[in-house]
């Protein structure tokens, strides 16, 4: 979960600091490119869906004013013939008074036998609008703003390897994949001006790294737990772990929880099945996260919605 951003006034020289997070999502397993620019959709490995929507909100501590609100939009495309994948992300965040917006473009390609095991190598890159809504601040002493907000754009890049291998399992194709990546690379310090005020804002690097396993317990029916660690610096080492279960074709649940001392419970639809569609899955999905340390009563759970549309572009 993303930690709390920090805002500290010291009006003897009208300077605001802010520090912000990453976005963090509890259904990433099928999310894996917010994060990892190199990841290959399942639903592209199993079923051949070389076309791939994702789109997600996220809203966070239900209980605080302001408190996180996030949106991402994911598109995969694999292209025909070809062991090379191109896509796109958009995002936003609002976090109190601060937020950011950007758009990424992304290439991974695959090395291997693509129909046994492979790594793929992922790049990303893009731009992204930081902002700081100073009527969302409140101030100790009366200064003077030459604007209500304050924006910049900067570049960033995301790096990430992805590695998957089927197995042969007593009931199907396992599948075993792992990964690690830094999805914001160009760890930014940026200081916002105006004619008597400088306002700065703190964009860390993040590191990730995933493992997991998705067991077929019967022909279509299997469990997927998944470890993540994700680490930033000068915080702890957040170790997450989760599984995931689909035992019939039209119907998921999941929980886990990690050394934040957060816990989730997911479910989902397979809305593709439900509605018997031919060469195209459609996904529904929801989670509740609620933490367990001593502010968790006062801020309250985060809600998290998933849509996700796959398509067998080599058959439309």
């Amino acid at each position: 979960m993303r930690g709390v951003f920090t805002t500290c006034l010291f009006t003897c020289i009208s300077f605001v600091l802010f520090g912000q997070q990453f976005s963090q999502w509890t259904q990433y397993r099928d999310m894996t490119a917010s994060f990892n620019p190199a990841a290959i959709s399942k639903n592209y490995l199993y079923f051949d869906y070389g076309l791939n929507f994702n789109l997600n909100h996220r809203t966070q501590w239900v209980n605080i004013e302001d408190a996180p609100k996030t949106q991402i939009f994911n598109v995969d495309w694999m292209l025909s013939n070809s062991n090379a994948l191109l896509g796109g992300q958009l995002i936003n965040d609002q976090s109190g008074a601060t937020g950011f917006t950007g758009g990424f473009l992304r290439f991974a390609y695959i090395l291997g036998d693509v129909d046994d095991w492979g790594i793929s190598v992922g790049l990303q890159a893009g731009m992204v609008q930081y902002r700081i809504r100073l009527d969302g601040v409140e101030f100790r002493d009366q200064v003077n703003l030459d604007s209500e907000t304050l924006n910049q754009w900067y570049p960033d890049f995301g790096l990430g390897v992805y590695y998957y291998q089927f197995l042969n399992g007593r009931n199907g194709d396992d599948l075993l994949f792992a990964g690690i990546s830094i999805p914001q690379t160009l760890g930014l310090d940026l200081t916002f001006s105006d004619t008597n005020n400088d306002f700065n804002t703190k964009r860390v690097q993040h590191f990730y790294g995933f493992v997991g396993w998705r067991n077929y317990v019967y022909e279509n029916g299997f469990i997927e737990p998944t470890l993540r660690v994700s680490y930033v610096p000068n915080a702890p080492v957040n170790i997450g772990i989760n599984v995931k279960a689909q035992l019939v074709e039209t119907f998921w649940i999941g929980v886990g929880g990690a050394t934040s001392r957060t816990f989730h419970g997911e479910f989902g639809l397979m809305i593709g099945e439900i509605m018997q569609l031919d060469n195209t899955d459609i996904r529904f999905g929801y989670s509740y996260d609620y933490s367990f340390n001593s502010y968790g009563a006062f801020f309250g759970g985060s809600h998290e919605l998933s849509l996700m549309l796959s398509i067998d572009n080599a058959k439309h």
